[in-house]
């Protein structure tokens, strides 16, 4: 199934409407490069539908994170920053604070940790996100 076709099994799931609108949202989002906002994802959209309304692209938004085609990756600068998720597996971020490059990675050390520190609590973990803030190496001195 692709992506429109799950987002719309997603909506008829929750008695929600398909419209042309939001089949255009969800192929956007899946083509962004990288990490993108609310603003950048309009943006993109209103090239494609000049009619699409902001609205719209933030009620979508939320569906598309409940549907686990979009996830919530980092907060910067107090706006959410988003990334597609299906088919991506599962990574960790660190934010430059002071040029704002978004860096991806991966550890198993650190991913094997969080399961040991919730099983010593008797935790039952459902998802995590890991953020990491400080300088890149273009702006340590």
């Amino acid at each position: 199934m692709d992506k429109t076709e799950l987002f719309n099994h997603f909506l008829a799931e929750k008695s929600l409407k398909k419209t042309q609108g939001r089949d255009n949202i969800v192929k956007t989002a899946a083509s962004m490069k990288g990490h993108f906002d609310a603003e950048q994802l309009l943006s993109a959209v209103k090239k494609k539908d000049s009619k699409i309304s902001r609205a719209s692209v933030y009620r979508t938004l939320p569906l598309l994170v409940k549907a686990e085609l979009v996830k919530e990756s980092i907060q910067k600068d107090g706006r959410r920053i988003y990334e597609f998720s299906q088919g991506h597996g599962h990574h960790d971020h660190m934010l430059c604070v002071q040029c704002g490059e978004i860096i991806e990675f991966r550890d198993d050390v650190i991913e094997q940790r969080q399961k040991q520190i919730a099983e010593k609590y008797n935790f039952k973990m459902t998802d995590h996100r890991l953020e990491i803030r400080g300088l890149c190496s273009k702006c340590t001195p």
